[in-house]
């Protein structure tokens, strides 16, 4: 997906022309922002999630109308860093406070981009 792409490597130079790793964002937080920029529009069918609701599609319904595109994106995008799973870079490397932590903020990351809390 050539957006995600943009969006991790637009990220990615933001963190590092600002400097703003080490002095404001952990390493942790940045991981959690490089997965979030991949991750963000896993699926998506090019389509608002209002249109999605209005048309009561599988996804809409599967999450209750709520963030519908944002939580399908999750879902498929987070299923990658489950235990056991031959994509799950993240075993052995991370205690599981910072998995947590790390799907924590991937979450609250991905939910934000969901065009109606951009006016909250």
């Amino acid at each position: 997906n050539t957006h995600a792409a943009d969006v991790t490597q637009r990220f990615a130079t933001l963190l590092t022309k600002s400097e703003l790793i080490g002095d404001v964002f952990g390493e942790m937080e940045v991981l959690a922002g490089v997965l979030a920029a991949v991750i963000h529009d896993v699926h998506h069918p090019g389509t608002t999630n209002n249109y999605q609701v209005q048309l009561t599609s599988s996804v809409a319904r599967q999450f209750n109308d709520q963030h519908v595109l944002e939580n399908q994106s999750l879902c498929l995008g987070l299923e990658l860093l489950e235990p056991g799973k031959d994509t799950n870079f993240l075993e052995g490397v991370c205690s599981r406070d910072e998995k947590h932590t790390l799907r924590t903020n991937i979450i609250a990351l991905v939910l934000g981009t969901d065009m109606l809390e951009h006016f909250n």
